[in-house]
């Protein structure tokens, strides 16, 4: 089961823990890269009697990806939230909790 969880930090922390967010799933995505290829680098693994391994090691795999990419596209909308934020302010300055995050606008030079 995934839930969501939200906090606040002030934006000139957002990109530091951007970077957190993100070096925590790159170091899950290595561990468990390194667990997949013990196995399916591995000649003595292609075999006949071990043919269910390797496709139960590469469905986990498959998984662990997907969710890496999910993660990736998460850091991704927050990222542009933060531009978007930094870029181009809100009028009023409130910031409303339900906006979608933009896209990256290229900064025009004045």
């Amino acid at each position: 089961m995934k839930v969501n969880i939200s906090y606040s930090v002030d934006i000139e922390d957002v990109l530091e823990n951007l970077f957190r967010l993100f070096s925590a799933q790159h170091g899950k995505i290595e561990k468990e890269l390194a667990a997949a290829n013990r196995v399916l680098g591995n000649l003595e693994n292609y075999k006949d009697e071990k043919i269910s391994d390797l496709a139960q090691t590469i469905m986990q795999c498959k998984e662990n990806i997907a969710t890496y990419d999910i993660k990736l596209s998460e850091i991704m909308n927050i990222l542009n939230g933060y531009y978007g934020l930094r870029y181009n302010p809100p009028d009023d300055g409130d910031i409303e909790d339900d906006v979608a995050p933009t896209e990256m606008e290229t900064k025009k030079e004045s």
